[in-house]
């Protein structure tokens, strides 16, 4: 039996890497192959010069893409039938003392944060109310803002180790918790850290060497490696959480695991999908909409739609990036009119309406809430298929595993069996993805001019050096969003 498991996953494993290949080279082939002139559609807007630079952006990235494919194959092999998993397994349990005196640490390093973060607050709306003098000061400060954090963690999590706070943590986790649920905690998170070492080259070239030949990196090393930093700490710290409570319902909620996990899984898609754009604040910046022209014109356009939202905010995508984007963030009270300050700089007042009022379709028509929906029940398909296989030995031999544990079954289900089936799904993720983006065309031209919607749309298109030119099949797998022509062709229907 374990060697039908181990067949099916090796033929899965070559046939969506070479699917996946193959679509790349076809990609690749049909916009080389439309290279030389510009659609018609788009020749008064777009040059020859930036249709060639897409095309060019777009062959780099899926060149490089062929090359990540294999080698994310060759990892996945690797963590699997290489034994990768049973090493880390090894490795964790044989320290199991130094790891939790790490995430003892980091969860000092959390507190200490949130501390930091409520001092903040207390000063701001102090300083709101105090003289020109103190407000000199704040402006000043936030000039070293980063310094100034940075030694007020330091300080703290040495006050904090001196009075043996940090290991009153440690006491608590290793008393009140199980040795076993802790460990293999640890271990998912690890595997998952690992993954994202080995990732890191992958962005260093993506960033310093595709998105800077083609105009588009902002971004500094120093910059690079604090984004790194903070991902790392977050990953460590959901990380842990997140599996100790998935491995705590599956070891005390045998009978139905699956509808717990199914349950609690669901609960943190929709809670992250609010907490998102509070949540990406730990790396970028959200400033309110000054511009008071452009703020009364979609005021007046979200009153028409009947849109209630927290505020208008500016991200700071150029510290990045030149690419231009605007969305809607979070839930209920949550949602936030988000643009990039760069999409600012390329579109004018009307366009930027436009590109709004299409948002606005999105969350009008619940194509949010609706792929939630659908990724909800694609999940309790996936629970109910798969939970058999959990207590299967066969299973986990044929892949290579050693050990039959709670948390070897999550570290497969999340490395095998998820994005198994994600590939077969995903076209058709893809597909209603697209229509949900002719509907959000369609409610926008109701209350803004198409043209304008048009016009966005196309300098979005150049600036961003996207392929106007897809192949068709590629198009179809891949891509959340209509080819330009036909989207074009849409609007002027509307």
């Amino acid at each position: 039996m374990a060697e039908s498991y181990q067949f099916i996953f090796i033929f899965l494993l070559i046939l969506t890497t070479a699917v996946e290949f193959y679509l790349g080279h076809r990609q690749k082939n049909f916009v080389l192959k439309n290279k030389k002139k510009v659609p018609s559609a788009f020749t008064k807007i777009i040059k020859l010069a930036d249709h060639k630079k897409a095309a060019d952006y777009t062959v780099s990235k899926i060149n490089f893409n062929s090359v990540e494919l294999i080698f994310g194959a060759i990892i996945l092999y690797l963590f699997t039938l290489g034994g990768g998993i049973n090493f880390m397994n090894n490795i964790i349990s044989n320290n199991f003392d130094r790891s939790l005196e790490f995430y003892s640490l980091i969860l000092g390093t959390t507190l200490v944060i949130c501390i930091f973060f409520i001092v903040k607050f207390f000063v701001a709306k102090f300083i709101k109310q105090s003289s020109s003098i103190f407000q000199k000061a704040v402006k000043q400060a936030n000039a070293r803002k980063k310094t100034i954090f940075l030694l007020f963690v330091l300080v703290a999590l040495s006050i904090f180790t001196a009075c043996g706070v940090i290991n009153e943590i440690y006491n608590f986790l290793n008393s009140h918790f199980d040795d076993e649920l802790i460990n293999g905690a640890f271990v998912i998170t690890s595997v998952f850290v690992v993954l994202h070492l080995i990732g890191v080259p992958s962005s260093i070239f993506h960033t310093f060497g595709i998105e800077t030949k083609y105009g588009f990196n902002k971004v500094t090393p120093k910059l690079f490696l604090e984004d790194q930093i903070k991902y790392l700490f977050l990953l460590i710290l959901l990380s842990v959480i997140f599996s100790f409570a998935a491995l705590w319902i599956l070891s005390e909620l045998e009978t139905n695991w699956w509808l717990w996990l199914w349950t609690f899984l669901s609960i943190s898609l929709i809670a992250v999908a609010a907490i998102l754009p509070d949540l990406a604040r730990i790396f970028d910046t959200y400033t309110p909409l000054e511009d008071k022209t452009l703020k009364n014109k979609i005021e007046k356009l979200l009153k028409k739609c009947g849109f209630k939202s927290s505020g208008l905010f500016i991200k700071n995508g150029s510290l990045r990036s030149t690419h231009g984007n605007a969305f809607f963030g979070g839930f209920g009270k949550t949602k936030k009119i988000i643009f990039f300050d760069t999409l600012l700089e390329k579109l004018n007042n009307k366009e930027i309406e436009a590109v709004i009022a299409h948002e606005l379709g999105h969350f009008k028509r619940n194509h949010v809430k609706k792929l939630l929906l659908i990724q909800v029940i694609l999940f309790f398909l996936i629970f109910y298929s798969f939970g058999g296989l959990k207590d299967n030995q066969a299973f986990y031999n044929g892949l290579g595993i050693d050990i039959s544990s709670n948390t070897n079954f999550l570290i497969l289900l999340m490395l095998v069996l998820i994005p198994f089936v994600m590939f077969f799904v995903g076209p058709f993720f893809s597909r209603l993805q697209r229509k949900y983006e002719f509907e959000a065309d369609e409610y926008a031209c109701e209350f803004t001019k198409s043209s304008d919607l048009k016009q966005s749309l196309i300098k979005l298109y150049r600036d961003n050096a996207s392929t106007l030119t897809p192949d068709p099949l590629y198009s179809a797998f891949y891509h959340s969003h209509p080819p330009a022509s036909i989207r074009i062709q849409a609007i002027d229907k509307s």
